[in-house]
């Protein structure tokens, strides 16, 4: 005589669609965080770099006494060239300007690839101060739209300080270096 067994072997359809259905759920919850993550990530090369970059040029006007005579502005074309793309690219550090700027201490200050393209203004404001600018492009999400930033600082009296009358074109978002805000 043949027993049956009351004891089920598996699982249901219905336990098998409840299971999927969390995986799901939890997935789409995880991968928008985790891209979001990726992109905060490649946003803070912009703020280390940014620093570097301003570093760079404060020593670089602290050894020469400010702008060589007879120049009212230095700039830093934007390496590496546009347009940016996703992915690390190598910039040419040196270009015209950069090279005076990032090689002051006889090394490079900014090595290896990089996700956005920078450059610089430095230039002379009234009689003895000076204005910064440094942007970052970059579109690091895809959608080809070129985030943009910039940070300015302002030299008088010997100290620097965030500019205040800094106006940027419409579209451009302001960051503060200093404080590491977007």
């Amino acid at each position: 005589m043949r027993r049956t067994n009351p004891v089920a072997r598996g699982f249901t359809l219905i336990e098998l669609m409840v299971v999927v259905t969390i995986i799901g759920i939890l997935a789409s919850v995880a991968v928008p965080a985790f891209q979001m993550m990726v992109i905060r990530s490649k946003a803070a090369e912009r703020i280390l770099i940014v620093q570097t970059i301003k570093r760079a040029i404060q020593d670089w006007v602290v050894q020469n006494g400010g702008l060589p005579a007879g120049v009212s502005t230095m700039t830093g074309p934007p390496t590496p060239p546009m347009p940016p793309g996703t992915a690390k690219r190598l910039p040419n550090w040196n270009q015209a300007d950069w090279d005076q700027i990032l090689g002051v201490s006889g090394q490079r200050q900014v090595d290896g690839a990089v996700y956005y393209s920078y450059s610089y203004l430095l230039a002379a404001t009234g009689n003895t101060g000076l204005q910064m600018d440094i942007w970052a492009y970059g579109d690091l999400d895809g959608d080809g739209v070129i985030a943009v930033r910039h940070a300015a600082w302002v030299l008088t009296d010997g100290a620097w300080s965030t500019s205040p009358t800094v106006e940027d074109p419409p579209g451009w978002l302001s960051f503060d270096v200093d404080d590491g805000t977007f």
